[in-house]
């Protein structure tokens, strides 16, 4: 049997380098994405999915304009071009944080009253698109050049992006969201050593100082400001407030500031004997998420008696009670206060649920390890 021509049987070969290299980098730009919607949760007071998309959008349309004026001289470049746009693609994941603040920090709330935030928005625009428009590039690059078997690409690049998404979301739950893009962007560089299957032994050491970038990001990463308006930064204003402790999950980031001058007054009538407690407060991407309930002291009466959530015990005294959107505990513990003997709490948020009930029970003293709480 004649062996096969070096045209046909190598071509199965040849396509696994590009279609890893699409798979790569699809990933990591979809899940960059995700991770600059929960950068922009906790920064300001939006995910702002709209914008982000269309920034992604504006950096693949860009690279498509791109090919279309200059394909003639990037095909002619194929092979040497394309692996360096992909490790451009990665350098520009790492640094994309860094550079959007190098004009100040982006408030939207102050957009149409300081002139200099349009500046930091457009700066934050173009650090954030430069990584997509490499990329799409790149991507674009190895559809046109290889437009005889886009299937196999086209599969490559559409199952890269779905693994993206379900790769951020797991990410969410064990690593800060700061330290993502560093990681995310050592697969774009990856890519590019992948696709270049000619790299010679001599050259790994200057691949290696590509890859430092996003080490270097991990290890020092661009933390996201929170607004100034958000409840959390005042809180931060008070007297010797201090962030006692912090978790991470797809639903955000969560912060426990203590301060003796933060009191818990939930919409307290004015008959309340006492003066309100002082309690640590937790915050979901900067905002109010709920006050850490205390024990109630001996010959007072619940702190919540005292609010419109008292009018059900008021009316009876149920044994059983559901709690929706059961955040600290604060309706937990009256319903317990109230002589319950079977309180069904529900939380959304598990991050919450487990920084109270395993991390750190002692925040809401133990609440939540109460054997009369499902």
């Amino acid at each position: 049997m004649p062996e096969a021509s070096p045209a046909t049987a190598p071509a199965s070969r040849q396509i696994r380098g590009p279609m890893t290299a699409l798979a790569l980098t699809s990933a990591a730009i979809i899940a960059f994405q995700l991770v600059m919607m929960q950068q922009m949760a906790i920064a300001q007071w939006h995910h702002f999915a709209h914008l982000v998309i269309a920034t992604a959008l504006l950096g693949f349309g860009a690279a498509g304009t791109f090919l279309t004026l200059f394909r003639t001289r990037m095909l002619a470049n194929y092979q040497s071009l394309t692996p360096w746009l992909f490790i451009l693609c990665g350098l520009g994941l790492a640094a994309a944080s860094r550079l959007a603040g190098l004009a100040g920090d982006f408030d939207a709330l102050l957009l149409f009253a300081e002139g200099r935030q349009w500046l930091r928005l457009l700066v934050f625009c173009l650090a954030y698109t430069a990584p997509f428009f490499c990329g799409g590039l790149a991507i674009t690059l190895i559809f046109y050049r290889e437009n005889q078997r886009i299937g196999p690409l086209y599969f490559a690049n559409m199952a890269g992006s779905g693994m993206g998404a379900g790769l951020a979301v797991g990410l969410f739950h064990w690593l800060p969201v700061a330290a993502l893009p560093g990681l995310l962007a050592t697969l774009p560089i990856c890519s590019g050593l992948i696709f270049n299957h000619r790299r010679k032994p001599k050259d790994w050491p200057v691949y290696g100082l590509f890859l430092a970038a996003p080490v270097l990001a991990m290890i020092f990463p661009a933390e996201p400001t929170p607004s100034e308006f958000k409840a959390r930064a005042k809180a931060m204003l008070l007297p010797e407030a201090e962030i006692v402790a912090r978790d991470f999950s797809p639903y955000g980031l969560l912060e426990v500031v203590s301060a003796k001058a933060q009191r818990h007054a939930p919409a307290l009538s004015l008959h309340y004997p006492h003066t309100p407690p002082d309690a640590d407060v937790m915050f979901l991407n900067g905002e109010y998420f709920g006050s850490l309930p205390a024990p109630t002291r001996a010959g007072q009466r619940p702190i919540l008696e005292y609010t419109t959530r008292g009018l059900p015990y008021a009316m009876r005294s149920p044994r059983q009670v559901l709690v929706l959107h059961a955040a600290t505990g604060n309706d937990v513990a009256h319903a317990l206060a109230r002589g319950a003997t079977r309180v069904t709490a529900v939380e959304p948020n598990r991050a919450a649920i487990r920084l109270l009930a395993e991390r750190q029970p002692e925040l809401n003293h133990g609440l939540y390890l109460d054997p009369r709480i499902t």
